[in-house]
């Protein structure tokens, strides 16, 4: 489970703290070093909490829509980026309000927070007319597709809505996203110096989140820090 503050005051409570800010900022940096998002294009992103992914987006130039299922993140969303469109949202759920009408769907630390991820891919499949960058938790070591339900606390802002996510294999997340995208990529390496990016799906990752990226494309992407397959060895530290 994800680390959390141990009397908690407010939503950003479950933000704000220094573990989870060093993991963002190796997010932030290994994304920028994939040259996937490029200023002006239309970024859906989906559970994106207090915002600070927001952020990011808006650093490099995107037009964000931002989306949670919870209001109260939501309400800080709203306050923090007052310019910035943003709607209460549950990506495992329908969306035809939104029309297919982004680039991009951005979809980092969601899925594994979700009783149906399927639902919740095949949504994403739909509002991106480009691709869905997604980052996840995985069960490590690889293993054949399964999807893994896991118990998570709902009154917990930074976790689901429904009392169960799930940690996914790799080959699970694969196989669904070939459902919906002729192009499915891994990247070529993890964020570097993080535990919770191994780099060796061949063995256990003790005491940590196992996390690794995805990009799934209706079209195909050149970007070299992409690959197609699921390599057990991913990169170097």
């Amino acid at each position: 489970m994800d680390s959390k503050p141990a009397s908690p005051v407010n939503p950003l409570d479950y933000f704000e703290f220094t573990s989870y800010q060093h993991l963002n900022q190796a997010r932030f940096e290994f994304v920028r070093s994939l040259g996937l998002l490029q200023p002006g294009m239309r970024v859906l992103e989906v559970g994106a909490g207090p915002g600070d992914h927001t952020r990011f987006l808006l650093e490099v130039r995107c037009v964000v829509t931002a989306t949670d299922g919870r209001k109260q993140l939501v309400d800080i969303l709203k306050t923090r980026w007052p310019n910035v469109e943003t709607a209460v949202y549950d990506i495992s759920k329908p969306a035809p309000w939104l029309a297919r009408s982004f680039d991009v769907v951005y979809c980092a630390g969601l899925l594994y927070h979700l009783a149906n991820p399927s639902g919740a891919i095949a949504t994403c499949a739909e509002l991106a007319s480009r691709f869905v960058l997604i980052d996840c938790c995985f069960s490590c070591p690889d293993a054949p597709p399964a999807l893994n339900p896991f118990p998570e606390d709902s009154n917990n802002p930074s976790q689901t809505l429904q009392d169960f996510g799930c940690r996914p294999t790799r080959s699970w997340m694969k196989f669904e996203l070939e459902k919906h995208f002729r192009f499915v990529y891994t990247t070529r390496e993890q964020p570097k110096g993080r535990r919770d990016f191994p780099t060796d799906w061949s063995k256990p990752n003790e005491g940590s989140l196992s996390r690794a990226y995805f990009v799934a494309s209706h079209e195909p992407l050149t970007q070299p820090g992409l690959v197609f397959g699921l390599s057990r060895f991913v990169g170097s530290e």
